[in-house]
């Protein structure tokens, strides 16, 4: 019952398009597409606003097999018969957990992006649409690839995924909407700086009086 209801919950997972009009991409499980290959994991759909538009995606299945990491292209086959569809092959083995990295490209300043968590048992473990900083969906990077993979392998609750891209977003949004992004985000790297500090201080400060 658990498994139906995880399989049901992630039977089509879908990024928010953003109001500015990015591209986005939804994801299906393969209970959803049995007419199509066998060898068919998921499918992806591409999308600009409420259009299907056949975006060319990339990606890698990133994985620990033995121990090992392991990374491993993945292939896209799209489908002729309706645009930006896409049929995910697997690529990766069973029996090991496993990240799916997944990035469109338009070509031009906007992207999207989205992972895909495979737990060892070959199951669909979540769906993460890691975004950036002005809420653009985007590929994960490397460092949250490992954390990602790292909670998967040890059944833990995989780690949210913070807001990313703060100079692409100054570059695609020049102005005073980047100037107040680039303050707000410097005003909050501060006050964390000066709260560590503080609580070291605090901390060496009862150390000496107990001594």
């Amino acid at each position: 019952m658990k498994r139906l209801a995880l399989a049901v919950a992630l039977s089509t997972a879908l990024a928010t398009p953003a109001l500015a009009g990015p591209p986005w991409i939804s994801v299906e499980f393969r209970a959803t597409r049995l007419g199509h290959s066998g060898d068919g994991f998921l499918v992806l759909r591409t999308f600009h606003h409420a259009d299907a538009v056949g975006y060319p995606l990339r990606g890698s299945a990133e994985g620990l097999v033995g121990g090992r990491r392991v990374s491993i292209p993945l292939r896209f086959e799209m489908q002729a018969d309706e645009a930006g569809v896409f049929v995910l092959t697997k690529v990766w083995t069973d029996g090991a957990p496993w990240i799916l990295n997944v990035a469109l490209d338009t070509g031009d300043h906007f992207g999207a992006g989205v992972v895909i968590g495979v737990g060892a048992s070959a199951e669909p473990a979540f769906v993460r649409f890691p975004r950036t900083v002005d809420g653009i969906t985007r590929a994960a990077s490397s460092r949250e690839v490992d954390a990602l993979l790292q909670a998967l392998a040890a059944g833990r609750e995989p780690p949210r995924l913070a807001r990313a891209g703060l100079g692409e977003f100054i570059l695609r949004n020049p102005g005073p909407m980047a100037v107040l992004a680039a303050l707000t985000l410097g005003a909050g790297t501060a006050a964390g700086l000066l709260g560590a500090a503080a609580r070291r201080w605090r901390t060496g400060r009862g150390a000496r009086a107990a001594a």
